[in-house]
């Protein structure tokens, strides 16, 4: 599991790519980059992108940690959450379980050889 945090943190817009699977020990190491990204988040209405090109699996424990990014930034702070470049595996784990209702899901783009 790594995390990039190359894009700059503003008051407007936090992005966090994770690099692999939001499941158990790794909801441990990523709750508090969520809680830094949306204490950083001040702005009227702030967005938090969470990049999960390269995230297979999201557990019980990884909905557990979205839900509650959701109430904090979402329902406290009057800001959104993307989670962008989603599966669609995850985009179905997503839907099952309603979460497209609460975020916006954004579906992974798959470019097509050139020339074809």
């Amino acid at each position: 599991m790594t995390i990039d945090k190359s894009v700059p943190f503003s008051s407007e817009q936090v992005t966090i790519t994770i690099e692999g699977n939001i499941t158990g020990s790794a909801v441990e190491t990523l709750q508090p980059l969520f809680e830094g990204a949306v204490s950083r988040c001040t702005s009227g209405a702030p967005v938090l992108s969470i990049d999960l090109r390269k995230t297979e699996i999201v557990d019980s424990r990884g909905l557990g940690l979205l839900i509650r990014t959701y109430k904090e930034l979402v329902v406290r702070k009057n800001g959104r959450i993307q989670l962008v470049n989603v599966s669609p595996d995850l985009m179905t784990i997503f839907k099952n379980v309603n979460l497209d209702r609460h975020f916006e899901l954004i579906p992974q783009t798959i470019s097509s050889p050139s020339g074809v």
